[in-house]
């Protein structure tokens, strides 16, 4: 029964992200978007031996994992996103992770299926338009297809660390800010040490990435238990109930009012 629950709510959060997403752009800036990832990716598969001939191909594979990771962290925001959802009116909008305030099912729950959605409709939004725009050209940039597909994966995966990553780090910040702070100082230091320190390669924050240099799949391995271990810690941190902040403040309407007692009759209205 919750197993059905479970997929009948990550059904019904994939409907809703293509309904949000068409209440941004619209309907057809939102359905051209995969399109223009394919066509865009094309281009410059095309044109790569010639605009990047002098970049090495280590330097290229760093560019693309590390935009990988960052997309991942600026998507996995979901902590904030949930307290936000649960603390604060959104108009006239209602979201489905709002219904653990009336129905019996836990937030932690439409949080884990609020992540899988996300992964996958990233996954088919943003990566697998970009991996076919690399296969087309594939024959025309000298690369292989089992190349081009491996390209696709890894960076699919560094976004999903980063993607990971972010929903912990978020996690801790509504639980602690203190907490939160203290880990996105270490997260400042671990990326100093990669760059510009150079102490540590890259491969510490996207382990996909290492795959690329010994072609073992040890870091593909790394990457999916990353992922995993960090979205499960993002999930066990939600809080299951959230309190909406509230501001007080002290009455100043009549210590006002006679301030403006000279006004006689418009004082109290002058005074609200």
């Amino acid at each position: 029964m919750w197993q059905s629950l479970s997929v009948r709510i990550f059904k019904a959060m994939m409907k809703e992200e293509w309904r949000l997403h068409q209440s941004l752009v619209g309907p057809l800036g939102s359905g051209f978007f995969p399109a223009m990832i394919f066509v865009f990716t094309t281009f410059l598969a095309v044109a790569a031996p010639l605009l990047l001939s002098q970049m090495p191909t280590a330097t290229i594979l760093l560019m693309l994992h590390a935009a990988s990771v960052a997309y991942g962290l600026f998507v996995g925001n979901f902590g904030s996103i949930g307290e936000h959802v649960m603390t604060r009116r959104l108009g006239q909008v209602s979201m489905i992770m709002q219904m653990p305030q009336t129905y019996p099912v836990s937030f932690r729950r439409m949080m884990a299926a609020f992540y899988a959605k996300d992964a996958v409709f990233y996954l088919l939004y943003s990566y697998i338009p970009l991996t076919l725009g690399i296969t087309v050209a594939a024959p025309m940039a000298g690369a292989s297809l089992t190349g081009v597909v491996m390209l696709g994966l890894t960076t699919f995966l560094a976004f999903m660390v980063g993607m990971g990553l972010s929903f912990t780090l978020s996690a801790v910040f509504v639980r602690s800010r203190l907490a939160g702070l203290a880990l996105y100082v270490v997260l400042a230091g671990i990326i100093a040490m990669i760059y510009p320190l150079e102490l540590v390669g890259p491969e510490c924050l996207m382990p996909s990435l290492g795959y690329w240099a010994s072609r073992e799949p040890y870091g593909i391995g790394v990457s999916v238990a990353a992922s995993f271990i960090l979205a499960s810690i993002g999930v066990a941190l939600m809080k299951e109930k959230y309190e909406a902040k509230q501001s007080r403040y002290g009455d100043s309407l009549l210590e006002v009012d006679r301030l403006l007692g000279f006004m006689g009759k418009l004082s109290p209205i002058v005074a609200k």
